[in-house]
């Protein structure tokens, strides 16, 4: 169940990468435990399905408070449209 969450989440991710919050420019995904995505100023959002409860967990990095909400805020809105088993 946790991989049918993996691939839903990449999926989401892929298709809605090019509305990303602005100044944000995308350098590399890595699917290594959830879908992590990295940006040329270093700054990364995360999302990551628990394996042992319908949760997901949305993490970021960014140099400054506002680019983190900003990170977090996207994650979410992202999230609003999965459904996590």
């Amino acid at each position: 169940q946790n991989e049918v969450a993996r691939e839903e989440i990449a999926q989401l991710l892929a298709s809605s990468l090019s509305v990303r919050p602005d100044g944000f420019e995308l350098e590399m995904v890595q699917d290594l435990d959830g879908t992590k995505l990295l940006f040329q100023d270093g700054s990364w959002l995360l999302l990551r399905p628990s394996g042992t409860e319908p949760v997901l967990r949305i993490y970021a990095e960014a140099p400054s408070d506002e680019g983190v909400s900003r990170l977090l805020d996207w994650g979410k809105t992202l999230a609003s449209g999965l459904v996590v088993l």
